[in-house]
């Protein structure tokens, strides 16, 4: 999504609700997070092989509030939180186990994500 379009959608919630954080979520086109006035989307882009979907977007926001709680920066949750959803999307079932060294992994050894 360009820049000026994720503006646009997080547009509402900015007016709103000025200091919030607020994610979209858009599935295999990624993702955008307004926070502190800034505007980020995932620096990785994760090649999976999608097994089933459901599930992705809970993971995500599992993600994003557990690098948070570590007191990563934002961008580094987002990173996190793609990587943990492209995780699940690997996995069959609702719930995946996804560990700390699956996410480490995942992001240290490039784009494949495979399980």
């Amino acid at each position: 999504m360009p820049q000026n379009s994720s503006a646009a959608a997080h547009g509402g919630g900015r007016r709103d609700a000025p200091n919030a954080t607020i994610a979209l979520l858009r599935g295999a086109q990624g993702s955008s997070v307004y926070d502190r006035g800034e505007i980020y989307q995932p620096k990785v882009q994760h090649s999976i092989n999608v097994v089933d979907p459901i599930g992705a977007g809970d993971a995500y926001v599992a993600g994003y509030l557990w690098a948070s709680l570590q007191g990563r920066g934002t961008q580094d949750a987002i990173d996190i939180a793609a990587t943990v959803a492209a995780l699940k999307c690997s996995t069959w079932g609702d719930i995946a186990v996804i560990r700390e060294q699956d996410v480490i992994d995942a992001l240290a050894g490039g784009p494949d994500v495979r399980r």
